[in-house]
């Protein structure tokens, strides 16, 4: 999605001001135009769950689209965890128009949410794809032959948003898949392991060993050599 967005920005800035999106400080019209239409979007009346009623309400201020300082400052005093910085600096552009939002996990309240805070689930803003289509439509009247260009930058930045939900939900199935069948080997496991309480059958067998280990000495002493009756041994009654 960064890459998405750089590549579009990168396309404007060079028909704007003739020179690389990377090599300017100067925003093109087409990036003021979507940063400014994001804040305000943030702060658009929208209908929220208050106790039990539906009302509507905006907000007075931006809270899922903050500078790099803001997230630093509310880092610091332990408001938002580190890695938030870490995120902005990975992926600036996406936070600059609330693709991904500064939020709290812990403050974030679906009853209270704007479109601009539930962007994970794959809802693009209406309000930014007015400004891509009328942009469009700018490139198409000033130079006709950008026209499938542009329509192919802003299709990927819209589908690299979209996906981002999908993609991570399939990786939360595949983890899912992986945890379930580590479970049942472990359980299949635990059953291998565990000692069989059937008793023993008794065995009727009884050789030379046997009679050697559990006779008394004593009476093996009256033992016979072997009769012609067929029997083994014979021992005299006591």
């Amino acid at each position: 999605m960064e890459d998405a967005l750089r590549n579009l920005y990168q396309y404007a800035s060079s028909v704007e001001y003739n020179v690389p999106f990377d090599e300017t400080s100067l925003l093109s019209s087409l990036q003021q135009r979507l940063e400014n239409a994001a804040m305000d979007i943030e702060r658009q009346e929208r209908c929220i769950v208050n106790q039990t009623r539906l009302t509507r309400e905006a907000r007075t201020s931006n809270m899922a689209i903050r500078t790099r300082r803001d997230i630093s400052d509310a880092a610091q005093i332990h408001l938002l965890p580190h890695e938030k910085i870490q995120e902005y600096d990975y992926f600036p552009l996406a936070h600059r128009l609330g693709l991904i939002h500064s939020i709290p996990e812990e403050e974030f309240q679906m009853a209270t949410a704007t479109i601009t805070d539930v962007g994970f689930l794959g809802l693009f803003p209406k309000g930014l794809i007015q400004i891509f289509n009328t942009y469009s439509h700018e490139i198409r009247r000033t130079s006709p032959e950008d026209e499938n260009k542009i329509k192919t930058l802003i299709d990927k930045v819209i589908t690299a948003f979209i996906y981002r939900p999908i993609t991570l939900q399939k990786v939360i199935q595949v983890m899912l898949s992986k945890k379930k069948q580590d479970l049942e080997q472990e359980d299949l496991t635990q059953v291998n392991d565990t000692p069989s309480t059937e008793p023993s059958q008794p065995t009727n067998h009884i050789n030379d060993e046997t009679i050697s280990r559990n006779v008394p000495t004593s009476l093996l002493s009256r033992v016979n050599t072997p009769n012609t009756t067929g029997s083994s041994y014979t021992i005299n009654k006591l």
